[in-house]
């Protein structure tokens, strides 16, 4: 490997604004790590590109730094170096040639890079000015990429473009500036039936709101075909369908999907599906299938993400065919199935529906959606797994009540999952209530709950009592400990064969409105407080207790009066103190939910109230790029892994950066380097 190499490694390393003698991010044997899963691309702000690679026969997707493809099943992502950090950019790909085209993109990007299926290639940086929320689409008759506007934000406000190029993959050509005015986040797509590119609406410089117009370029002129058609719109995904011979355009809305066909002589509106409401979709034409491919919807705002989803068109019907797993949601529970080796999750709150009635099973690899019938749906509630009798048991939460009257009703019934559907149990026991905890004692083999909330005339309740189920009845144990309290956290330390609780947030004259750092026992009999030290106060957190390492885990929550702050630390307690583990890996979140798979001896993470929508697992692990098993990748690591960078064949002392067993030290092993120091991202 060449000096300058290193030395660019080098750069990009030091340039990620590490502390690097002591990033905590333990990875050595025995090393507690997080893993984070992804199954699919983060559908973002509308503000990824997609295009369809006829020659490999998959779609493409880059989104920020990120490449995926979808080959008709499932996303799998493709980890390389590329484009830099970006939004807004265009794809298209050239099947003269057999690569994806990528230009620009926000912030104030000029380049063109080319994507083969195996490597990303800077072509040029000159050529259009920078730009982002452009056009493009491949004419196939003449062999070139035909770009279309765009714009560029500055001091005095969003500037739109009106010039059209073309690139032939060795340069880019201006050739013409008379037509469309000048727009942003239009679409165009190539008609290969009649030789033409087609660009629809856009947000019109000077205009309020978005243009409805649609335009034909044939290599040497734009002509207005229509200056009506789908009502304006500033964000959407156009594709030609060939097999069809029709253009299709797509517009999410928030009462549902329009999608429009353009035949060459007018818009026809063909669907108007409820399913895909939202905004911000990306689509491209799988010519291999016939089906037109969308994957997204964006988000609203910054909290709120939406899952993506992905959907085909075959010219009748969107079928869903890549739901991942269950919508961003948070006040949900999870319980490790320990008979069928899944952690099961059930309901929750989402911003839209709102109260979720869901069943979803997740093996270590991917979700199943088991059942969407049974528990109505709700929010708030708390969930236990029996070993003895290898049920999942459910008690409470927070429900809709008549007349759909929001955040209505607190629930008292009890249910039982055995891996196929939810049983009614119970009709009396604890009062109705929300925000209460639950773990299952394995040694005496019943449910404990504490606490929670409930609504009397309107006014809110406070529990601090306790209640075991032990399969057929609740019992009240009358026995004094933790203050009232809802929103804390319990789990079972068999080991110890104790419930310990933390936190919550407290509501009577002792504790007062305000979140708790207390620590309790209780052992079947009575409850003993065990510490005041510790994690800070907080509610709205996850507990978990880890048989292989004997802890009790806590990660997350919320904290402070008025505006909450979110949590992202980690704590374990081993009966006698709290240990803070420093690890880098979800975003700070509270609302979330939690189970130990006792197979896989993982502890894992779903949802909460965060940006964050991927399934993370946090067990002990091993990274090849902690080279001296410090249980942190430090500058010992990175300097060992710049001699070794380059290397074909890979010698002894670098074979553990060799991640992806090629017997070559590259681009794609360094990638494995940046994430292990950064943390999952």
């Amino acid at each position: 490997m060449s000096r300058t190499g290193q030395r660019n490694i080098a750069i990009v390393i030091m340039t990620t604004g590490l502390s690097l003698l002591d990033s905590g991010f333990a990875r050595g044997q025995g090393c507690l790590t997080w893993e984070k899963h992804l199954v699919a691309p983060d559908p973002g702000n509308g503000d990824a590109a997609m295009a369809y690679d006829s020659v490999r026969g998959v779609t493409v997707f880059f989104s920020v730094e990120e490449t995926w493809e979808w080959d008709g099943t499932a996303w799998l992502q493709r980890r390389t170096a590329g484009p830099t950090w970006r939004y807004g950019h265009a794809m298209a790909f050239d099947a003269r040639r057999g690569v994806t085209v990528l230009f620009g993109g926000r912030s104030a990007v000029g380049d063109t890079w080319e994507w083969d299926g195996s490597a990303w290639t800077l072509r040029a940086t000159s050529g259009p000015s920078p730009r982002d929320r452009h056009a493009m689409a491949y004419d196939g008759a003449r062999g070139v990429v035909v770009l279309f506007g765009g714009g560029y934000r500055d001091h005095l406000g969003y500037h739109r473009y009106d010039d059209t190029w073309e690139w032939d993959g060795q340069s880019w050509t201006l050739r013409s500036v008379a037509g469309p005015s000048p727009r942003s986040s239009h679409s165009m797509a190539y008609d290969s039936g009649r030789g033409v590119t087609v660009l629809h609406g856009g947000s019109v410089e000077g205009k309020a709101g978005y243009g409805s117009d649609t335009w034909e370029w044939d290599g040497q002129i734009w002509t207005l075909r229509t200056s009506f058609g789908p009502l304006p719109r500033q964000v959407q995904a156009m594709v030609y369908d060939s097999a069809r011979d029709v253009t299709v355009l797509f517009v999410g809305l928030d009462d549902g999907g329009e999608t429009w066909e353009w035949d060459g002589t007018a818009w026809t509106l063909r669907s108007n599906d409820q399913a895909l409401s939202e905004f911000g979709y990306l689509m491209a034409y799988d010519s291999a299938r016939s089906v037109s491919v969308l994957f997204g919807p964006s988000a609203w705002d910054t909290f709120f993400y939406s899952d993506g989803q992905t959907w085909e068109w075959d010219g009748t019907t969107w079928m869903l065919r890549g739901n991942t797993g269950p919508t961003w949601r948070y006040w949900h529970a999870m319980a490790y199935d320990s008979a069928h080796g899944v952690t099961v999750l059930f309901g929750g709150r989402s911003p839209a529906p709102g109260y979720l009635g869901d069943t979803w099973e997740w093996d270590g690899t991917t979700w199943s959606l088991s059942c969407v019938t049974g528990v109505p749906p709700r929010e708030r509630h708390a969930m236990a797994y029996d070993g003895a009798r290898s049920v999942v048991v459910l008690f409470g939460g927070m429900g809709l009540g008549v007349g759909h009257v929001a955040h209505c009703c607190p629930r008292d019934d009890t249910w039982e999952w055995e891996g196929e559907s939810w049983t009614q149990r119970a009709a009396s026991g604890p009062s109705a209530r929300y925000a209460h905890a639950m773990a299952y004692d394995s040694v005496r083999q019943v449910t404990v709950l504490f606490g929670g909330y409930g609504r009397q005339d309107g006014e809110l309740q406070c529990f601090s009592d306790t209640w075991e189920w032990d399969s057929i009845t609740w019992t009240q144990r009358d026995a004094a400990g933790p203050t009232m309290r809802g929103n804390h956290a319990v789990a079972y330390d068999s080991a110890r064969a104790v419930t310990v609780l933390f936190g919550g947030h407290g509501c009577d004259s002792q504790s007062g409105d305000s979140d708790l750092d207390d620590t309790w026992e209780w052992d079947g009999t009575a409850w003993t407080q065990r510490a005041a030290g510790g994690p800070r106060e907080r509610s709205s957190h996850a507990m978990v207790y880890d048989d292989a390492r004997g802890v009790t885990v806590l990660f997350g929550g919320t904290t402070g009066a008025g505006y909450p702050d979110e949590l992202d630390d980690v704590w374990e307690w081993d009966g006698i103190m709290w240990t803070e583990r420093v690890t880098r890996g979800p975003s700070a979140r509270a609302e979330h939910s939690m189970a130990y798979d006792s197979a896989r001896e993982a502890t894992v993470v779903f949802g909460g109230y965060s940006v964050d929508r991927h399934t993370w697992e946090l067990k002990n692990g091993v990274i090849s790029a902690d080279s001296d098993g410090d249980c942190d990748v430090d500058l010992f690591d990175i300097s060992l892994f710049q001699r070794c960078y380059g290397e074909k064949p890979v010698s002894v002392e670098c074979t553990q950066f060799d991640t992806d067993t090629t017997n070559e030290i590259d681009s794609a092993d360094f990638s494995e380097l940046h994430d292990a120091i950064m943390g999952p991202t």
